[in-house]
């Protein structure tokens, strides 16, 4: 009898041995942030706030660190610009490396888990000019010198023609294939037409580079096209914001650049009735006062509505006038140049980044939320309760989800072992984020300890 009750309790003591082993191993087991896939997804929102653009000078040099200047002003920012080139993500046509934007997503991620508080998202940038891949300056018999003010030359793709732009569409394809549905990926910057920045309607037209231009088989019919184009070059991208650059378009069949706005307000237009609110209109030259050529430009963002985003014109127009300037027409989104801390040219403080960030929260209705959960469980599992506008997307740690038609949301979210801070966020369709945080302590032995102690006796 003693022999059988010893046994009883053996087994006993195995079995939960093995469940209190799985629920710590299930409960401690790595998490990256943000899943990479959106179940049922509806719509994912764009940046909204400051995002921190990162610095042209680091590509140069192969240098792909987004969050250089977050690390020196934390918890202020809501994203960041994920930076790198063509060249870096396909060197040869056809064979892909990612590792650039798989590694910025896994530093976004630890970010996250580090600062609950404060998360933060991302927009891809992909550079043309800088680091392009030597297969690609060879399509459709390119290269084509453009001569820089400086009077230094560089060497540059045909970019307007088709050869050149259906390896942009299907390098677009392959990105969006692994990346649309991940949602630390809130915007994708279009840079069909690009030639020597990030800014598709910006060239270089003196004459020497028109010269060469026109000796290629430049025209403006063909560039119009392409700058059109990214219309369909982007359409892959089902899921996530597209953040296109405008300015004024410059002509050069005449031998000489001659502006044409109305073509530019045409193309905002057709990229926000294609897009709605996915077309986030930008542009990079927001200043306190504007230029002759770029009011029409604001004037239309003011009209159309958000999402929009900008960069001050440089790093000397971070002020508050200039952010004042930005929400009067209505831009959403500020892009921050790097500071002289994270080795920047721009000299603002984490005081700067707090109130700006505030005049853009004053500015913008946020939506409303409430959440609920309990303060401390023996479960590996919680079910977190809340509500907020309809339809919004919810963001809770590595769970993504949308309230329904009344603002309700419910969901289980796993735990780790101690204390958890989760933060919940919800979004609206133009960026717009509202934050609460919740502590849950998770004591996976309490139970185990007091079932031991009453019945486990030898």
């Amino acid at each position: 009898m003693k022999k059988y009750s010893f046994l009883k309790h053996l087994f006993i003591f195995a079995l939960l041995y093995a469940f209190v082993l799985g629920i710590f191993l299930y409960s401690t087991a790595p998490t990256y942030g943000i899943s990479k896939k959106l179940c049922e997804t509806k719509y994912k929102p764009p940046l909204s706030g400051l995002v921190a653009m990162g610095s042209v000078s680091d590509l140069r040099t192969g240098i792909f660190d987004v969050l250089k200047e977050v690390r020196v002003h934390p918890d202020v920012y809501s994203g960041v610009v994920i930076h790198t080139t063509w060249g870096a993500l396909e060197p040869e046509q056809g064979v892909y490396n990612f590792s650039t934007i798989d590694k910025a997503l896994s530093d976004i991620a630890k970010y996250n888990k580090e600062h609950p508080l404060h998360p933060i998202f991302a927009k891809i940038r992909i550079s043309k000019a800088i680091n392009p891949p030597d297969w690609v300056l060879k399509l459709a018999g390119g290269p084509v010198n453009i001569v820089l003010n400086d009077g230094r030359t560089i060497q540059v793709g045909l970019y307007w023609t088709e050869e050149y732009r259906n390896a942009w569409k299907a390098f677009q394809q392959k990105l969006a294939s692994r990346y649309d549905d991940n949602i630390l990926l809130r915007e994708v910057c279009v840079n069909s037409g690009a030639m020597i920045t990030d800014e598709p309607f910006i060239a270089i037209f003196n004459n020497a580079t028109i010269a060469n231009l026109k000796a290629k088989g430049y025209t403006d019919a063909a560039f119009k096209a392409t700058l059109k184009g990214a219309l369909d070059d982007y359409a892959c991208w089902k899921n996530t914001p597209i953040d296109y650059s405008f300015n004024v378009l410059r002509e050069i069949d005449s031998g000489k650049p001659v502006n044409n706005m109305d073509f530019t307000l045409s193309l905002m237009r057709e990229f926000r009735q294609r897009y709605g609110e996915r077309a986030v209109l930008s542009n990079h030259g927001l200043q306190e006062t504007f230029s002759k050529g770029a009011i029409p430009i604001y004037n239309l963002f003011a009209e159309l509505g958000a999402p929009i985003a900008a960069q001050t014109k440089g790093p000397s127009d971070l002020t508050d006038k200039t952010i004042k300037t930005g929400l009067k027409y209505d831009v959403t989104e500020f892009e921050i140049w790097v500071s002289k801390e994270a080795g920047g040219y721009a000299n603002y403080s984490k005081a700067d980044l707090e109130r700006w960030a505030q005049m853009i929260q004053s500015t913008y209705k946020m939506p409303k939320l409430s959440v609920s959960a309990p303060a401390s469980t023996q479960k590996g599992k919680i079910t977190i309760k809340g509500t907020s506008e309809p339809d919004i997307l919810i963001l809770i740690n590595d769970t993504a989800l949308y309230a329904d038609k009344s603002g309700a949301f419910s969901t289980a979210v796993p735990l780790e072992k101690g204390k958890n801070t989760l933060s919940v966020i919800a979004v609206d369709r133009v960026g717009n984020e509202t934050i609460k945080t919740i502590t849950v302590t998770y004591d996976v032995l309490c139970c185990v300890n007091t079932f031991w102690k009453e019945n486990i006796i030898f």
